[in-house]
């Protein structure tokens, strides 16, 4: 899946949702954020200046935006949840995340992403943020159905 699919099919669930259930719609804004690598913009407010407080999904790519993981911060912690996922910087001069949770059970390949920060970070802010879950378990689902599998980052639906 590329990054601009995900966001289309936010758009489709929004509008399938905000239409069929109007006393169950959510919105949507999808964040701007720099096409840099994370190692690039690591010390920066994440995902973009202003969001680090807020709710919604957030997507790890590849420089070809092909989706590595999605993940979701629910509680108002998309700074929180994005840095967690890498650790503390080991090394300043040239970032390296030698502490990424992530990276220690990533498949073969994936982990070097983590651990240098070469992963880009988009991000989609959800209001309500309750639906945040919503949201990420809709897409691994529609990975799961029609890619066959989850972003090589994801261990399990939800």
């Amino acid at each position: 899946m590329k990054v601009t699919a995900a966001f289309s099919q936010i758009e489709q669930f929004a509008n399938s949702i905000n239409t069929g259930l109007a006393n169950m719609s959510f919105a949507y804004e999808i964040l701007n954020t720099s096409k840099k690598p994370f190692k690039e913009w690591f010390r920066d407010e994440v995902p973009c200046k202003g969001y680090s407080k807020q709710s919604g999904i957030y997507i790890f790519s590849d420089s070809e935006s092909n989706v590595l993981y999605i993940g979701k911060a629910a509680s108002n912690n998309f700074g929180s949840e994005i840095y967690g996922k890498f650790g503390a910087v080991t090394k300043i001069d040239i970032p390296y995340f030698g502490k990424s949770s992530m990276a220690k059970w990533a498949k073969d390949g994936y982990a070097d992403y983590l651990f240098h920060g070469d992963v880009i970070i988009s991000a989609v802010c959800i209001k309500p943020k309750e639906f945040s879950s919503l949201i990420e378990v809709f897409l691994h689902v529609w990975c799961k159905i029609n890619e066959g599998e989850l972003p090589p980052l994801n261990k399990q639906i939800g």
